[in-house]
């Protein structure tokens, strides 16, 4: 697994842990004195656990955000991991090297060549750093989320306190989401129009089609 997917694996189970744990002990002083008292084994057990359990996790919480985001995307008829207009999958259709005709049903195959191929190194690891922002961020609401959810099918009071961290929290995180999502959409529509390659002859042919 690639580092980089290993951090969006890793980052989202810290704010579900971190949260259930908060709200844990805002609501049950017994188990902040326990805390406190416990031995350094019965901690590093506790912490073995939860660290051996992060990456089944994060994978758990990234496969629910996918979900819901497709679910969310399905609404508006187009898919949250592009959103090439027309034009711009126009304008880079006679870069792909493909024998098939202009399609825009194939929007999220040309969007990936465009990001994975045609861009160069640097402008590719900015729009991944960017979209990896944009899935953490939306991954770590999710997993505050389930918190709370967790917590309601544990029976455990959930007091003010922690709902008002959690939402807190939540915002922030969701602002940062949706802009760096708009971020990466709008720089990959830029550089659509930015491939250099292409011939008269070829911008013709699509014209035609």
């Amino acid at each position: 697994m690639d580092q980089d997917r290993q951090i969006r694996f890793l980052i989202p189970p810290f704010f579900f842990f971190a949260s259930l744990l908060i709200g844990v002990l805002v609501r049950n002083n017994a188990l902040r004195v326990w805390l406190q008292a416990a031995s350094p084994q019965h901690l590093l057990a506790v912490g073995g656990v939860i660290t051996g359990s992060l990456l089944p996790v994060g994978f758990l919480i990234s496969t629910i955000t996918f979900l819901l985001l497709r679910v969310a995307f399905l609404l508006r008829r187009g898919s949250f991991e592009t959103t090439l207009t027309f034009a711009a999958l126009k304008a880079t259709w006679p870069h792909l090297k493909t024998s098939l005709p202009f399609d825009q049903r194939l929007t999220f195959q040309a969007a990936v060549t465009l990001d994975h191929e045609l861009l160069s190194s640097g402008m590719h690891s900015w729009v991944l750093r960017r979209w990896s922002a944009f899935l953490i961020s939306a991954q770590a609401c999710v997993g505050i989320a389930l918190a709370h959810l967790v917590a309601y099918f544990l029976r455990l009071e959930q007091l003010l306190e922690w709902w008002t961290l959690s939402l807190s929290v939540g915002l922030v995180l969701l602002f940062n989401a949706v802009v760096c999502w708009f971020g990466t959409m709008k720089m990959l529509e830029f550089q659509a129009y930015r491939i250099k390659s292409i011939t008269p002859s070829e911008t013709d042919k699509v014209e035609d089609r």
